[in-house]
């Protein structure tokens, strides 16, 4: 559910007109986020048994973890092939 509010919330951010509006719909989108990582989370607590809960717990934080600071290593890769990262670049 809260993945769905999250999607929802986003592309409402994307025709958001102004800065007020846009604040608010990203309230929807920060609270939507939280929970789906909190029943992402639990969910994965209650499926693994007792004796591997760590090391699953562990390897998804590092894979989430590694996420943003992986994509700002990639992020001048599209501009070198031609390609202009729309958030980063002056259109």
């Amino acid at each position: 559910m809260g993945g769905v509010v999250q999607a929802l919330a986003l592309i409402v951010l994307a025709f958001s007109g102004n800065f007020v509006s846009a604040f608010f719909v990203l309230v929807f989108v920060g609270a939507a986020s939280t929970t789906f990582m909190a029943v992402n989370n639990t969910i994965i607590q209650r499926l693994v048994n007792d004796q591997l809960r760590g090391r699953v717990m562990s390897f998804r934080e590092v894979a989430f973890g590694l996420g943003l600071p992986v994509a700002w290593f990639r992020a001048p890769l599209p501009g070198s092939s031609g390609y202009r990262l729309p958030l980063l670049s002056r259109a």
